[in-house]
């Protein structure tokens, strides 16, 4: 036993003068230049080792570099492609006997990457994996004895300090660098977790953005080191730029995230978001994420949208209920891919309104999107800003602007959207219009977009249409709706919150198409047919009552009555409108409403571009009697009331046109002067002309 610890401690000592003559001896800088040139043969790139290199054996083998630099690939310009200020690596050597690597600690003193794409597409690095791959394949076909693996790695730590990455897309036109990058790894082992932190500043040029990130985590790396377990993940960022609203936007993110390389999943347990006083909180599952990611997770999103838009310096819209747009929450499940999305089983609340169904987005650089939503119920009104009473009208009268100050319809856009899907609205409340059973079904493929809404109970009818917007040169606009049975006197009266002009059951049939990209534009071009009904109803326009009493007084040569402040109603059997829409004006072909005691007819035309119409209305009061066959019939008792109604469509102008009541008042005693006159003008032209001369110029009295 003596002898055997002799032979030890002999083997030990020459060990330790050999690798005390190892460091007196040689000298690692006088390598530098063999070092570059095996670079250089391997990768056609220079390294440039500035720095002295420094060697220590015993207990630890250390190397210690000043600085480096790497060169760039070609086409890429002079400027480096990594340049590093100092680095240090030591490694224990008794456990390298036992194939245990022990490393002290790693330290690379400010590295910086410039990372690049040419206007080929071509990266600053792909010759060097390139070269690698070539090289790994020769390994794999030579024979040989198997390297021995290393049967446990144990680092006491990795420092990277103040390095930085540049990547320039010259493709794009884009540029991402990343400064102040630190990390730092604690004492680390196969299998056991380490403390890991890690922070940078990230800054884009398209958008401007930049973005300060700090992370925490207990890393745990298995020894295939194709498992890697981030516990306790903590990201703290915050984002400065264009892209946010308030010009800056604090995010937290925490999880423990686990990714499987051998297995290519993913999972993300207790993921918890939290930015902008909103927090999205669920679970996270991957899997084939190397060849063809698939992600799916359950998650629910909380927030209260007056903080949010707050947070974000966004002013809150103006709502007529101040207690409205408090709370949002979304529970959703997600299936995502590379190229689509879906979010099954939505659940969420807005307030007083329930929501449910799915939604999906497919293609993504050609986005389509599918859904099925239904809400219980939801009143617009109170997220509407609140009417102001007596608020100033700007006239309509006002001519259309010029083609080129009209702003656009974002019409091309919608008819472009690949949208497809139906929504569902129990009860929906807007303008104080109450409605029940509301559906509408989007069907989109690219080029033209149809939109078909339908309200099962609508004041006590039912209404359904379709809109349909069609892309090109001259957008495309075709309009059809159609009403049934619907009360006009409660609808009205819900919707201007005072008695309205016009009572009964009415019918609306609307056809209309028009084109271009502005709403003037449509509005010049608007083609179609409309007709209107009402059946067993009442008229009271004040107006046109009152001009109707004028008229009559007039008849008899009495003064006009006074108002008797009350609402009067004329009721009738039935009102018809008819209409042919040609370049934007309205054409009246029927205009009648009937009753026992008036028949009030109308012609005219309605200037939709110009907003102005220009209406003649016939007032007969009629009398009823029985003709042979024992048949009532109507016939009109006297001369007709005549009202003019011109000007603004939102305040039209009513007078009673006495002109045209005179001439048909006094039209035998003008007829009879003229028949007189005409008479003695004839007889004076035979005398001077001759005998028929005057007979043959009768004509030019005819009118």
């Amino acid at each position: 036993m003596k002898y055997l610890f002799y032979s030890l401690a002999v083997i030990v000592l020459l060990v330790v003068i050999g690798l005390a003559a190892v460091v007196f001896l040689v000298d690692p800088n006088e390598f530098r230049d063999e070092i570059a040139a095996k670079v250089e043969e391997n990768t056609g790139r220079t390294l440039a080792i500035e720095g002295d290199i420094e060697l220590s054996v015993f207990p630890w083998i250390g190397l210690q570099l000043g600085r480096v630099v790497l060169g760039n690939a070609p086409g890429f310009g002079p400027e480096p492609f990594a340049e590093l200020d100092g680095a240090e690596i030591r490694v224990k050597l008794i456990p390298l006997l036992s194939k245990r690597l022990e490393v002290k600690r790693i330290v690379l003193d400010r590295l910086r990457l410039s990372l690049a794409k040419d206007a080929r597409g071509r990266t600053n690095w792909q010759d060097l994996t390139e070269g690698r791959k070539r090289k790994a394949a020769a390994e794999k076909q030579a024979e040989g004895a198997e390297k021995p693996a290393l049967e446990e790695l144990m680092v006491g730590g990795l420092t990277l300090k103040e390095g930085a990455v540049t990547w320039k897309d010259r493709q794009a036109g884009k540029t991402i660098r990343i400064d102040h990058l630190n990390v730092n790894l604690d004492r680390w082992r196969f299998g056991e977790p380490a403390a890991l932190d890690l922070g940078f500043v990230l800054q884009m040029n398209d958008p401007a953005l930049k973005e300060t990130c700090s992370v925490t985590t207990d890393l745990v790396v298995d020894e295939s080191l194709q498992r890697f377990e981030f516990r306790k993940l903590k990201i703290q960022s915050r984002t400065e730029g264009q892209i946010v609203p308030s010009g800056r936007l604090t995010a937290g993110l925490g999880s423990t995230v686990v990714l499987d390389l051998a297995q290519q999943t993913l999972t993300a347990d207790d993921f918890r978001l939290e930015a902008a006083e909103a927090s999205l909180n669920g679970r996270l599952a991957g899997r084939s994420i190397l060849d063809k990611p698939r992600i799916s997770g359950r998650f629910k999103l909380r927030f209260d949208p007056r903080k949010t838009l707050a947070t974000l310096d966004i002013p809150p819209p103006e709502t007529s209920d101040p207690a409205v747009l408090k709370l949002a929450e979304l529970e959703f499940g997600l299936e995502a891919g590379a190229d689509a999305a879906t979010l099954r089983d939505l659940k969420g609340v807005f307030d007083d309104t329930r929501l449910a169904g799915q939604l999906s987005v497919t293609s993504f650089s050609r986005p389509g999107i599918g859904f099925q939503l239904k809400l219980d119920a939801i009143d617009l009104d109170r997220y509407l800003p609140k009417a102001v009473e007596n608020a100033p009208k700007t006239s309509a009268a006002a001519p259309s602007a010029p083609a080129g100050q009209e702003k656009p319809l974002p019409l091309d856009k919608l008819a472009r959207l690949n949208l497809n899907g139906r929504l569902q609205i129990d009860r929906l409340k807007v303008k104080n219009l109450k409605m029940e059973g509301i559906g509408l079904t989007a069907a989109g493929n690219g080029r033209a977009l149809t939109l078909k809404p339908r309200i099962g109970r609508f004041y006590q009818g039912d209404f359904h249409g379709a809109v349909r917007i069609g892309s090109g040169r001259q957008p495309t606009l075709d309009l059809t709706a159609k009403l049934q049975k619907a009360a006009l006197g409660p609808l009205l009266r819900d919707l201007r919150k005072k008695e309205p002009p016009l009572e009964g059951s009415a019918f609306l049939d609307v056809k209309l198409s028009g084109r271009g990209a502005t709403e003037a534009a449509i509005k010049r071009t608007l083609g179609g047919n409309l007709s209107f009904h009402v059946k067993d109803g009442s008229l009271t326009n004040v107006k046109i009552l009152t001009l109707i009493k004028q008229g009559e007084a007039w008849w008899k040569g009495k003064p006009a009555p006074p108002s008797s402040g009350q609402i009067e109603k004329l009721k009738f059997v039935g009102l018809d409108f008819l209409a042919t829409v040609r370049n934007g004006v309205v054409q009246t072909d029927r205009f009648l409403i009937d009753s026992r005691k008036l028949r009030i007819e109308g012609t005219g035309n309605i200037d939709l571009a110009r907003e102005r119409l220009d209406y003649t209305i016939r007032v007969l009061r009629m009398r009823h009697e029985t003709d042979e066959s024992g048949k009532e019939v109507a016939r009109a008792r006297k001369l007709p009331i005549i009202i003019d109604v011109t000007g603004p469509l939102d305040k039209p102008g009513y007078m009673l046109n006495v002109a045209e009541m005179a001439k048909a008042r006094f039209r035998k005693k003008i007829e009879k002067q003229k028949s007189k006159l005409e008479k003695k003008v004839i007889e004076k032209l035979d005398k001077k002309l001759g005998p028929g001369i005057g007979e043959a110029l009768k004509g030019l009295f005819s009118q």
